[in-house]
Protein backbone atom coordinates (compact mmCIF):
# COMPACT_ATOMS: atom_id res chain seq x y z
CA UNK A 1 0.00 0.00 0.00
CA UNK A 2 2.84 2.42 0.73
CA UNK A 3 3.96 2.42 -2.92
CA UNK A 4 0.53 3.59 -4.11
CA UNK A 5 0.82 7.29 -4.95
CA UNK A 6 -2.70 8.58 -4.38
CA UNK A 7 -2.06 11.95 -6.05
CA UNK A 8 -0.33 11.12 -9.34
CA UNK A 9 -0.78 7.40 -9.92
CA UNK A 10 -4.52 7.45 -10.75
CA UNK A 11 -3.81 9.84 -13.64
CA UNK A 12 -0.54 8.24 -14.77
CA UNK A 13 -2.15 4.77 -14.94
CA UNK A 14 -4.11 6.09 -17.91
CA UNK A 15 -0.92 6.86 -19.90
CA UNK A 16 -0.89 3.38 -21.39
CA UNK A 17 -3.71 0.94 -22.04
CA UNK A 18 -3.82 -1.94 -19.60
CA UNK A 19 -1.53 -0.46 -16.93
CA UNK A 20 -4.00 -0.84 -14.06
CA UNK A 21 -4.89 -4.36 -15.24
CA UNK A 22 -1.20 -5.26 -15.40
CA UNK A 23 -0.41 -3.91 -11.92
CA UNK A 24 -3.30 -5.90 -10.49
CA UNK A 25 -2.06 -9.06 -12.27
CA UNK A 26 1.41 -8.57 -10.77
CA UNK A 27 0.01 -8.42 -7.24
CA UNK A 28 -2.26 -11.41 -7.90
CA UNK A 29 0.82 -13.37 -9.06
CA UNK A 30 2.65 -12.67 -5.81
CA UNK A 31 4.29 -9.26 -6.16
CA UNK A 32 4.40 -7.26 -2.94
CA UNK A 33 3.73 -4.13 -4.98
CA UNK A 34 3.51 -2.88 -8.54
CA UNK A 35 3.55 0.67 -9.84
CA UNK A 36 4.64 2.90 -12.69
CA UNK A 37 8.39 3.27 -13.02
CA UNK A 38 9.54 6.82 -13.60
CA UNK A 39 7.26 8.80 -15.87
CA UNK A 40 5.98 5.59 -17.49
CA UNK A 41 4.99 3.70 -19.51
CA UNK A 42 7.32 1.20 -17.79
CA UNK A 43 5.99 -0.69 -14.79
CA UNK A 44 7.88 -2.23 -11.89
CA UNK A 45 6.81 -5.07 -9.60
CA UNK A 46 8.61 -5.81 -6.36
CA UNK A 47 9.02 -9.10 -4.51
CA UNK A 48 11.40 -10.70 -2.04
CA UNK A 49 10.52 -14.14 -3.43
CA UNK A 50 13.06 -14.88 -6.16
CA UNK A 51 11.11 -17.96 -7.26
CA UNK A 52 8.04 -15.82 -8.03
CA UNK A 53 9.82 -13.44 -10.42
CA UNK A 54 9.22 -15.29 -13.66
CA UNK A 55 5.55 -15.91 -12.81
CA UNK A 56 5.00 -12.27 -11.93
CA UNK A 57 6.60 -11.17 -15.21
CA UNK A 58 4.52 -13.67 -17.17
CA UNK A 59 1.31 -12.49 -15.46
CA UNK A 60 2.14 -8.89 -16.29
CA UNK A 61 2.91 -9.71 -19.94
CA UNK A 62 -0.31 -11.72 -20.24
CA UNK A 63 -2.33 -8.88 -18.72
CA UNK A 64 -0.93 -6.49 -21.30
CA UNK A 65 -1.50 -9.01 -24.11
CA UNK A 66 -5.17 -9.27 -23.08
CA UNK A 67 -5.38 -5.51 -23.65
CA UNK A 68 -3.65 -5.78 -27.05
CA UNK A 69 -0.38 -4.31 -25.78
CA UNK A 70 2.97 -5.88 -26.69
CA UNK A 71 5.47 -5.91 -23.83
CA UNK A 72 8.69 -7.41 -22.58
CA UNK A 73 9.81 -8.26 -19.08
CA UNK A 74 13.13 -8.00 -17.31
CA UNK A 75 13.94 -9.66 -13.98
CA UNK A 76 16.48 -7.55 -12.14
CA UNK A 77 18.18 -7.87 -8.77
CA UNK A 78 18.46 -5.13 -6.21
CA UNK A 79 21.88 -3.58 -5.56
CA UNK A 80 22.80 -4.13 -1.94
CA UNK A 81 25.96 -2.00 -2.10
CA UNK A 82 24.20 1.14 -3.30
CA UNK A 83 25.63 3.43 -5.96
CA UNK A 84 29.33 2.95 -6.55
CA UNK A 85 31.62 5.68 -7.89
CA UNK A 86 33.75 4.05 -10.60
CA UNK A 87 35.50 7.30 -11.67
CA UNK A 88 39.25 6.93 -11.38
CA UNK A 89 38.98 3.27 -10.37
Amino acid sequence: ECIEDEVHLPFRRQVGPGMAHCMHAARAAGAAAATISGAGPALVALTTNEEACDGIGAAMAEAFAQQGVASRTLVLQARYEGALDKVGA
